[in-house]
């Protein structure tokens, strides 16, 4: 009788997806294979850059008695640069097959969505903070369907990934919401 271990770098034995959407885990998480890929790090700059300038809009509001730029400094921080870098941590929880013109769509519907409401609601147009809204909310859906790609062994993470796009999803329209009753010129007291 023969004990024999596992050892960490051989595999379970993953089901096979069939279908249009079929994905390789397997593949994907073989022992030694990263699944950071060029889209990952693409969402985790424009996030960490998004995240530094919250801060130098932060430093700067101060000096400038500018009331509008803790909300600014804020909404930048949390919603353009720490959900884009989580955009990318999700990468490695699902790396679902992303195309170029994919991965554009999301990055630059994420990028011109947080541009519209931050810009709209600065300007006190809440039709922009609305429009602006409906895409970060598309964005936001796609998001949460790539989740359905998740690699065996991350699903508590997938689930702590999805939380937070719901979150974000959830409050879009209090958001915008609250832009339009304040008539624009930012959605908070």
């Amino acid at each position: 009788m023969t004990d024999r271990t596992v050892s960490r770098t051989e595999r379970r034995p993953v089901p096979k997806v069939r279908g249009p959407h079929a994905f390789d885990y397997a593949q994907a998480s073989n022992a030694g294979r990263s699944l950071w890929d060029r889209w990952a790090t693409a969402f985790v700059v424009a996030g960490a850059a998004f995240v530094v300038l919250g801060g130098l809009v932060s430093a700067a509001a101060g000096p400038l008695s500018w009331s509008d730029g803790s909300w600014l400094a804020a909404y930048l921080v949390l919603v353009c640069g720490v959900a884009q870098c989580l955009f990318g941590v999700q990468r490695m929880i699902a790396p679902a097959p992303l195309t170029a013109r994919g991965f554009v769509l999301v990055f630059v519907g994420w990028n011109l969505g947080n541009a519209a409401v931050a810009g709209g609601d600065l300007a006190g147009i809440p039709v922009v903070v609305a429009v602006g809204g409906v895409l970060l909310a598309a964005v936001l859906v796609a998001q949460l369907v790539q989740l359905r790609h998740t690699v065996p062994g991350r699903r508590v993470w997938a689930w702590a990934c999805g939380a937070v796009l719901v979150v974000l999803l959830v409050s879009i329209p209090v958001g915008v919401v609250l832009s339009a009753i304040s008539g624009g010129g930012n959605a908070h007291p």
